[in-house]
């Protein structure tokens, strides 16, 4: 075995142990063209902005723009935007639930989108004054629960209906 097939052999029985990872996606930094293997839909992709923690975002690429809401503000990031990838955009699929239905057994394969206020944020998105909007969603233990977007003044939206992006739990296998 040369090093390389060792180090990958190494880290497959650390990830086998630990149980550590489930998910082959990864955060590629968006510097306004699309990577092949971003992920979005009806031509909205996911990303995440610095503001206050790590904020999941709507990319909109015709105006390489993204969106999120922040302390009740709508806000536009045109930097420092990074974008959710994936070899297989069908590891990822859209569950209608309520923030009462998020209890802490099933957020086990939701996708994480970021942090803040001390809570890991997940990733929702509704269909709201008619647009998709993608945006944070807090789990039930947080005071700041559900979804939280945009309306059209630049104010906050929140819903406990809505989506929520969800990833396929693979068998566990090291990219080597």
């Amino acid at each position: 075995m040369n090093s390389v097939q060792i180090l990958c052999y190494l880290l497959s029985v650390i990830v086998f142990i630990t149980g550590k990872a489930n998910h082959h996606y990864y955060w590629r930094d968006y510097w306004g063209d699309l990577p092949h293997d971003a992920i979005g839909f009806t031509g909205i992709y996911i990303a995440q902005i610095p503001n206050h923690g790590i904020l999941p975002a709507s990319l909109y690429p015709d105006t390489k723009e993204a969106v999120a809401e922040v302390f009740g503000d709508k806000i536009i990031e045109k930097k420092n935007i990074k974008v959710l990838c994936d070899l297989n955009s069908e590891n990822f699929y859209w569950e209608y639930t309520t923030t009462d239905k998020l209890t802490e057994d099933k957020l086990d394969n939701l996708v994480v989108g970021g942090t803040e206020s001390d809570s890991l944020l997940y990733i929702g998105k509704i269909f709201h004054q008619g647009a998709w909007k993608i945006s944070k969603v807090f789990p039930p233990s947080s005071p700041y629960a559900g979804y939280r977007g945009w309306n059209s003044d630049n104010k906050q939206h929140h819903t406990d209906d809505f989506q929520i992006l969800k990833y396929k739990k693979h068998p566990i296998t090291p990219r080597c």
